[in-house]
């Protein structure tokens, strides 16, 4: 095995536990604060449509805070796309505000990794 192959891998293999480790931090996040961030945005339309269910398990609490942290990310698509008011915004604390837009914007980065180091590997002739 060259050198390459065994630095990618590492780097692979550090992809994965980064995802890994997100899905631990999302399901951490949707566990403790998922009631404060509801009563919080509660006379927000696109969350009251997503919480119907979000006492229906782990799966329903999982896309419910992804959701939310796609809002609070990108405010500006979901004013426009959705009924979503500034005041809505305005009352989470900024401390959750931080961490859902991290939540948010660490996946993207680690499947744009994981994404590139595929690319690398085909450029390489490693997968047929």
């Amino acid at each position: 095995m060259s050198n390459t192959r065994l630095i990618l891998g590492w780097f692979n293999a550090i992809v994965f536990l980064g995802i890994l480790g997100w899905f631990c931090f999302v399901f951490y996040m949707a566990h403790t604060t998922l009631t404060l961030i509801l009563n919080l945005l509660k006379d927000c339309p696109s969350v009251k449509a997503l919480s119907r269910n979000w006492d229906a398990g782990p799966r329903a609490k999982f896309r419910l805070i992804t959701s939310i942290s796609a809002i609070v990310t990108f405010p500006r698509f979901h004013s426009k796309a959705f009924e979503l008011s500034s005041n809505d915004l305005s009352s989470l604390p900024v401390s959750i505000k931080r961490k859902l837009v991290f939540m948010q914007w660490s996946i993207w980065a680690l499947l744009a990794l994981a994404g590139l180091l595929w690319a690398a590997g085909k450029i390489a002739g490693w997968h047929d």
